[in-house]
């Protein structure tokens, strides 16, 4: 067995790619016998101890992505030795091929898509919001929708309302939820399949034994089950960085060009910054202008209709995505993101490691042990320490150009999350691998020590393992605990109290009415959508608190899209054209603290407490670990 040389010269040499190294095997012998199939080509290939156990069933031959049979005759493949090595895939069996990896993170993401929270107001007002009126011809608008700044793509919002339009054909009547859950599970199911295309690229690249703890950080992840389902651009993006990353690392370039340019246009356009070193590191291998024609190709792909769906919404040419970079980058102290909440450099790295606790702390070191330690993994060691830097890099960048700007947002991190997963894998590999191997070191003569320390490191990997699973399962189980009663308070009010079946409300107060108004106060930013109200006839309504900001209102009925609505502006000024009495409201949403500045509603003669669930108060609890992290007696 070699590696690929120049200079081998056989008619019948068996070219093959195992863990991204090229190898040639001389089969002439071989051939001569009558039945010499891909099970004795396995046989072979294990006597010549090609890093793989030495059962022959744990290693699998492809050929153009097809498994090959054991009794599967070598003498129909065609040899010559100018054709692609990449003809050939060999690899091992102990990880997880497409479909079962793309199983198993479907499940998890359609699980993700029924119990997380809409937890951002913009993913309401700014996604879900104008959804809803592409599908009902009613629904919020933002100042951002406005064409006086059309900061927003209608071509992103399309794309959702399309699937729900699909889903609306296939629910039962007047079932907006329903329809809701629909769209959500397809950004569930696009999540498992960019993740599983990041993973395969990940095992092709650094081998099975980083592969294997990436696939165990998706699967678990408490930052994957927040930002998997959430219908912001974001997320999308962040699922593009899967893809094109993972078409990187598997030499798949044209396709990694693609999807980062289907992700900065389609969806973040900022997402551009976390794909420089791929971009360098890909001109370097095929040319600029060969990269050019790519690129040319992905803005006629992606921008153009982006451009015509933005012409027909807006009725003028809009380059959106232009427009949000330029609003970001020139609005100075007058405007911009820091109207909207200023942090401190700190927020990020708490945040990261509520939703990645320890695997966050190996993730920063990960540049350090890839390039330090990458000896102490077999197929990161066949890596030069450049392509190490270029491949993790890009985070960095991220991260220093986030934590410059004053604000802050933990959707700001989804894009880092694929590098936070990779470079967490290396540094927990490398570092593990590195322990043993320097104690054995140490204690080279020791066998019993030796036996000890093999023994040693399976407990620090399942300790380790295990504190991950756990904080990160704590860690959701506590968001979903106190924070999902907000759309479960909505789902019963829909379901339930709205309901053409409610007999009680029939009787009542619901057909005296054109309208009826379900009104909120301060708790306007936990509306999840009017997917959660069943039709037009009930109104979400504003009542004045202790906001003062400025609110959405609803789109214009007839050319809701291009005509400019007044009352807009944009340094989040407040307009008291959103609010009505609260004299006018039949329903009043509201959470009831000690503290607050509001009315208390409950208390009021004319109210009637109908239904309620217990939510958490941020500013009494006991303690910010125990409201982090559910613990059980203590939460």
């Amino acid at each position: 067995m070699s590696k690929k040389s120049k200079n081998s010269s056989s008619s019948k040499i068996f070219w093959f790619k195992y863990r991204g190294e090229i190898y040639n095997i001389n089969l002439n012998n071989y051939l001569s016998q009558p039945h010499f199939t891909v099970g004795d080509l396995k046989s072979k290939l294990i006597t010549r101890q090609l890093d793989v156990s030495s059962v022959r069933e744990e290693i699998t031959i492809t050929l153009n992505g097809i498994e090959l049979k054991d009794g599967f005759s070598i003498k129909k493949l065609k040899f010559n030795e100018r054709a692609s090595p990449a003809l050939v895939t060999i690899h091992p069996k102990e990880t997880f091929n497409f479909f079962t990896a793309f199983g198993i993170l479907i499940v998890i993401r359609l699980l993700s898509a029924i119990y997380n929270n809409v937890a951002d107001c913009d993913e309401t007002y700014n996604y879900w919001e104008p959804t809803h009126y592409l599908m009902y011809n009613y629904g919020f608008q933002t100042w951002e929708y406005s064409p006086e700044y059309s900061l927003r793509s209608y071509a992103y919002i399309l794309l959702h309302a399309t699937i729900g339009n699909i889903a609306e054909l296939l629910s039962p009547p007047s079932s907006k939820i329903f329809v809701f859950y629909v769209i959500r599970s397809s950004l569930g199911v696009f999540c498992a399949f960019s993740e599983t295309i990041f993973y395969c690229g990940v095992v092709y690249r650094f081998g099975k034994n980083i592969g294997n703890v990436v696939f165990i950080i998706l699967a678990v992840s408490s930052g994957m089950f927040i930002s998997s389902t959430a219908y912001l651009p974001s997320s999308f993006s962040m699922y593009c960085v899967f893809l094109s990353f993972g078409f990187w690392y598997a030499d798949r370039l044209k396709l990694a060009v693609m999807c980062s340019a289907f992700g900065c246009i389609l969806g973040w356009p900022f997402s551009i910054f976390i794909y420089i070193p791929m971009a360098l590191s890909i001109i370097k291998r095929r040319g600029f202008f060969v990269v050019l024609k790519w690129a040319i190709q992905s803005l006629i792909y992606f921008l153009v209709p982006c451009v015509v769906i933005d012409y027909f919404y807006y009725k003028k040419i809009k380059l959106c995505v232009l427009n949000i970079m330029l609003y970001n980058a020139t609005s100075g102290d007058e405007g911009g993101g820091q109207l909207y909440g200023v942090e401190p450099w700190t927020y990020y790295f708490i945040n990261l490691f509520l939703n990645f606790n320890v695997i966050w702390f190996f993730a920063i070191i990960s540049l350090a042990c890839g390039l330090i330690l990458r000896r102490f993994d077999f197929k990161l060691s066949k890596l030069t320490r450049t392509q190490i830097f270029v491949y993790l890099f890009g985070g960095y960048i991220w991260m220093a150009l986030f934590l410059y700007l004053p604000h802050k947002e933990e959707r700001f991190m989804f894009v880092l999350y694929p590098l936070v997963i990779l470079g967490g894998a290396i540094s927990c590999v490398t570092s593990i691998n590195a322990f043993k191997v320097i104690i054995d070191m140490l204690c080279k003569d020791n066998l019993k020590v030796k036996k000890m320390t093999l023994l040693l490191k399976k407990i620090l990997v399942l300790l380790l393992f295990v504190s991950f699973a756990s904080l990160s399962y704590s860690r959701v189980t506590s968001i979903t605990l106190n924070y999902g009663n907000s759309m479960k308070i909505y789902e019963h009010l829909s379901l339930k109290e709205l309901s053409h079946n409610n007999d009680k409300l029939n009787l009542g107060f619901k057909n005296s009415y054109d309208e009826i108004n379900i009104c909120v106060g301060k708790e306007w930013y936990r509306f999840p959508s009017n997917y959660f109200l069943p039709d037009e006839k009930y109104q979400f309504k504003f009542i004045e608190s202790g906001f003062t900001g400025q609110l959405p209102k609803p789109f214009s009925k007839n050319n809701g899209t291009w005509i400019i609505p007044e009352g807009f502006n944009a340094l989040n000024k407040q307009e008291f054209d959103r609010y009505i009495d609260v004299s006018e409201c039949h329903y009043l949403i509201d959470l009831l603290l000690d503290h607050q500045i509001e009315p208390h509603y409950e208390s009021f003669d004319n109210w009637e407490t109908i239904y309620s669930l217990p939510y958490l108060d941020v500013d009494n609890s006991r303690n910010k670990l125990v409201r982090a992290f559910y613990i059980p007696q203590y939460s």
